[in-house]
């Protein structure tokens, strides 16, 4: 399950300033992972679904550093390119405020082994209304570090 580490990635890309893109690179700490799953049957594969909460903090380019709070819901994809997917909500403050998609290559059995989450950024109020972006977080559920960029 690399659903926490995927947010934090998210968190971390959420202070962007000017009209310009500008690139970050973050850190991320999440709560434990809440983990449901459904066994195999039958010869088809396990299902399963996990909520959790964290905070992330980026340093920008400029030297800008920006503390987001998050909260997502993800879902295994067995059979599929990717091991599981998730969706975030986060905000800096009430105004500024932004959700992301992630795709993680993690095994989602294991939430101590490292592995590579990406995904896109859409900004959905304040500073980041109308903004879009990108990002690459490594790590595990409950840490980690990330890369992107808000676009312009």
């Amino acid at each position: 399950m690399k659903y926490a580490a995927l947010v934090a990635a998210l968190a971390v890309a959420c202070v962007a300033t000017g009209a310009q893109a500008e690139s970050f690179t973050g850190t991320y700490n999440s709560d434990p992972v809440h983990l449901v799953m459904v066994p195999a049957s039958q010869g088809s594969p396990a299902q399963g679904g996990a909520a959790w909460k964290g905070v992330s903090t980026a340093t920008y380019k400029s030297g800008a550093t920006s503390t987001s709070n998050y909260s997502c819901i993800g879902w295994l994809t067995p059979g599929q390119a990717t091991n599981n997917s998730a969706v975030c909500e986060a905000s800096d403050n009430a105004t500024d405020t932004w959700s992301a998609y992630i795709l993680c290559a993690a095994d989602p059995t294991d939430a101590t082994k490292p592995g590579t989450c990406w995904g896109g950024l859409v900004g959905t109020g304040g500073k980041y209304a109308g903004r879009t972006g990108q990002f690459v977080q490594h790590g595990t559920n409950t840490s980690g570090t990330s890369e992107g960029a808000w676009n312009n």
